[in-house]
């Protein structure tokens, strides 16, 4: 009986994402089991993403997902080259270590 319950949960969990993913558009999730460097939009985020609510998971935007879970590494996340913005497109400063950095 503990058998049939795991199938049953999971053919539950089956049918409530397979209704998820054709009424919702494919939303922004962070890509911790891929190369965790950013946000994707694939459509293949785990059921617990879906079962989730939209905001901490789920976003509709790249620039709010990397926003939550990439804060640290944005500009990389949000696919942005050659610049030091921040999440909310404020100037990242950082230290010269090497004091390379003479203008």
């Amino acid at each position: 009986t503990i058998l049939a319950g795991l199938a049953s949960t999971q053919a539950a969990e089956y049918i409530v994402s397979t209704i998820v993913n054709t009424i919702l558009p494919p939303m922004w999730y962070p890509d911790w089991t891929g190369a965790n460097e950013g946000c994707i939009n694939d459509g293949n985020e785990d059921s617990y993403m879906r079962l989730n609510p939209v905001g901490y998971y789920l976003f509709d935007t790249l620039e709010s997902c990397c926003s939550k879970h990439y804060s640290w590494n944005y500009n990389q996340c949000a696919r942005i080259e050659g610049s030091a913005i921040g999440p909310n497109g404020e100037a990242l400063y950082y230290p010269d270590w090497e004091g390379e950095n003479r203008s």
